[in-house]
């Protein structure tokens, strides 16, 4: 458990400092260009779903986070099947990772002293 919170955290956190320097780095690029800018909506999802997988792992005792970061999970995995393309598959094994985690931490039986 503790193998698999260290492997999602620090791929969560490498993807989201990626994605942060892509964003700036392209929207300079994209700018020189003339073209018109993206929609803040499509920049700002990618950010928001990994702060909530983040979050998850990063606090396991709020159970409310794992909730939030398990449906966000099961979303990535079916955005990911649905547009299907050779990088789809890193979605899905991270989701699939996710998920694996998620059971761990909110749903396997606690024993009771």
């Amino acid at each position: 458990m503790i193998a698999l919170r260290w492997i999602l955290g620090l791929s969560t956190g490498g993807v989201l400092f990626g994605t942060i320097v892509l964003t700036m780095v392209a929207s300079g690029f994209r700018k020189s260009f003339g073209a018109s800018p993206t929609n803040p909506l499509i920049v700002a999802l990618p950010y928001l779903a990994l702060a909530i997988l983040f979050a998850g792992i990063l606090l396991p005792g709020q159970r409310w986070l794992l909730h939030l970061g398990g449906l966000t999970a099961a979303t990535v995995l079916i955005t990911c099947v649905v547009r299907m393309s050779d990088i789809s598959l890193v979605g899905i094994l991270y989701s699939v990772l996710w998920l694996a985690y998620y059971w761990l931490a909110a749903w396997r039986a606690v024993p009771t002293p």
